[in-house]
């Protein structure tokens, strides 16, 4: 049994599609070579109507007719395509649902406000970039020619790309925007760039193994700043001094530096150095619904920031 052949109009009525769209599809080759009948008419065969049932239901998922094209040339599988187009329409749908979280939080005031507008402006450039990509360049860039801890990297990008919740606060929303940003900020690609340098001379301190010594006198440092910070004991104050005083000495040690003058300025230019990225480990934990940062941790290191006078 041989295939049918039709009219370009016959094909139109059969596929719904119109006589001007066939064309536009055979002059973009994703149609094969047509015969004509001796009055010049095009002729199209049964595999030609269901190339364009084909084409008509891949381009209702959003596919690009360069797309298609791998498709019906056997350059991509069906399933392949579909896959690629459904993270993109989940994509969109996230970029889609931040926006209107923005929007929402701008709602819940009566007379929103102009920095509102620009919150949601802000959202809506940024809603459909994807974190983890520019997250992964970011830190790419970052640790270019170092070798690192294998693990170090990814716990920066993680860190680095959390995803905005269903229902975001404002902070969470301000969070968000806020960590964007410093991916084009110089300062924090330089403090980053020093933090890698560091974490790639000195690997085993990223480790932290439980059986190193330092690790026993990190943590004891750590119990002595919580004790300080609940009696009331201000950064400024001479215990907290002492305090932060012991902890540079331990990160000394842990290095296998001497505790001089030169480490001091060091830990000077990392205490200068250390605002972007404790704002950006800040922002991501805001993100994650958790405290901003661990008390004592922050109170540990204003001490040691009026200690060098940072």
């Amino acid at each position: 049994m041989t295939d049918r052949s039709y009219t370009i109009g016959q094909v139109s009525r059969l596929t719904g599609i119109s006589a001007r769209r066939i064309r536009f599809y055979a002059d973009k080759g994703l149609l094969p070579p047509y015969s004509r009948t001796e009055a010049g008419y095009r002729m199209f065969m049964d595999d030609d109507v269901d190339r364009l049932e084909l084409i008509t239901a891949l381009l209702e998922t959003g596919a690009s007719l360069q797309t298609i094209n791998l498709v019906l040339t056997k350059q991509a599988t069906l399933a392949q395509v579909l896959s690629g187009q459904l993270q993109n329409l989940e994509h969109q749908i996230t970029a889609k649902r931040r926006i209107a979280a923005t929007m929402r939080i701008a709602l819940q005031s009566s007379e929103p406000t102009v920095r509102d507008l620009k919150r949601v402006a802000t959202m809506t450039d940024i809603a459909h970039s994807s974190r983890r990509e520019a997250a992964k360049a970011f830190f790419d860039k970052v640790t270019e020619g170092l070798e690192l801890d294998p693990t170090w990297k990814p716990r920066m990008i993680e860190s680095g790309s959390p995803e905005l919740p269903d229902e975001p606060t404002k902070e969470q929303v301000e969070a968000w925007i806020a960590l964007a940003k410093l991916f084009d900020d110089r300062e924090f690609f330089d403090a980053m760039r020093w933090i890698a340098e560091d974490a790639a001379k000195y690997p085993w301190i990223a480790v932290r193994d439980p059986l190193d010594p330092t690790v026993a006198k990190h943590l004891a440092i750590q119990r002595r700043a919580r004790i300080a910070m609940e009696s009331g004991e201000k950064p400024s104050s001479t215990a907290a001094q002492t305090l932060a005083d012991d902890y540079i000495k331990l990160l000394a040690e842990m290095r296998d530096l001497p505790d001089d003058e030169e480490f001091r300025s060091r830990m000077r230019q990392r205490g200068q150095r250390g605002r972007s990225t404790n704002l950006f480990f800040e922002l991501s934990r805001v993100l994650r619904g958790l405290p901003a940062t661990d008390a004592e941790h922050k109170w540990l290191r204003q001490a040691q920031e009026a200690l060098l006078g940072v």
